[in-house]
C-alpha cells in the first residue's frame, strides 16, 4: 500500500462487485496466495486491516492498492468493504498505483520495480517525467529508469496472472478442458513452461485434477478419522 491515504479521498463502504480490478493497475508481477490467505483469515476473525484504495474515475471504482485484500475479503464471505475512495482520472489512478508498496507490504522484487516504472513511463502524464522524478515516485534507482527509457520493457503475467482476483479452485475445475481454459487465459508463463517441457497442457491439467481428488479424499478422512477407521475395520 502507499505511505498514506490521499487527502482528497474519503472512507466509503463499497460492494466488492463495484470494485474494478484492472490488470494495468496492478503494480506487482505476481500476487501471493499466502498473503491473500492471511488477509482472509484476518477478515474471518473480524479484523479490518488497512483500507483498499480506489479511484472513482469514468464511472468506475478502480482498485489501486489492496490487490490481496479485496479478493481475500471475497474469500472470507464479505460482500462490502470499507475503502478509501479518491475522485480523479484514470491517469491519476495509474500514477498512484505505481507509487504503492515502496515502504509497506511485501518486499518488492526486481520485476515489481520494473513494472512500477513501466506504468509511469507508459502513462500520458508520466512519460514526460525526468528519470529522477520517476525514480523518486516509484522508489527505485535512477539508473533503472534511464535503462528502461532506452530499452522499453513489457511486463509479463504470472502463473495465474498477477491480476486474477479469482484463481482456479478445485470446485471450479469440473474437468480438464475447463481447467486448461482457465490456466491458459490466466497464465501465459504456465502454458509456455509446459509446452517448452514437451508436455501437453491438457495432460498436465488432468494430473492436477487427479492430485486434487487425492488431496480432497485425504482431507475428508482426516476430518472424520473415527468413521474412516470404523469403515476400514468393518471391511476386514
Amino acid at each position: 500500500m502507499s505511505d498514506s491515504y490521499p487527502r482528497s479521498g474519503s472512507a466509503r463502504l463499497l460492494p466488492l462487485d463495484a470494485i474494478t480490478i484492472d490488470p494495468s493497475l496492478q503494480p506487482r508481477e505476481e500476487l501471493s496466495p499466502a498473503t491473500r490467505e492471511e488477509y482472509a483469515d484476518l477478515y474471518r476473525d473480524g479484523e479490518s486491516g488497512p483500507r483498499p484504495v480506489v479511484f472513482a474515475a469514468g464511472g468506475e471504482h478502480l482498485l489501486v492498492a489492496g490487490f490481496h485484500r479485496v479478493p481475500a475479503a471475497r474469500d472470507a464471505g464479505i460482500r462490502h468493504l470499507e475503502c478509501w475512495v479518491v475522485p480523479g482520472t484514470r491517469g491519476d489512478a495509474v500514477l498512484y498505483a505505481a507509487g504503492t508498496n515502496r515502504r509497506h507490504g511485501l518486499p518488492r522484487t526486481p520485476g515489481d520495480k520494473r513494472r512500477a516504472v513501466h506504468m509511469v513511463l507508459t502513462d500520458d502524464a508520466g512519460k514526460d517525467w525526468p528519470a529522477e522524478r520517476v525514480a523518486a515516485h516509484c522508489g527505485v534507482r535512477v539508473g533503472l529508469v534511464k535503462a528502461m527509457k532506452e530499452s522499453p520493457w513489457e511486463p509479463e503475467a504470472g502463473l495465474f496472472g498477477p491480476l486474477d482476483a479469482d484463481p482456479p479452485r478445485p470446485e471450479d475445475a469440473l474437468d480438464a478442458d475447463r481447467l486448461r481454459e482457465r490456466m491458459m487465459r490466466a497464465g501465459r508463463k504456465f502454458v509456455r513452461y509446459v509446452e517448452e517441457s514437451g508436455l501437453d497442457v491438457k495432460d498436465v491439467c488432468e494430473w492436477v485434477l487427479a492430485d486434487m481428488k487425492v488431496k480432497e479424499e485425504v482431507a475428508r478422512r482426516r476430518g472424520r478419522p473415527e468413521k474412516a477407521a470404523a469403515a476400514e475395520g468393518g471391511e476386514g
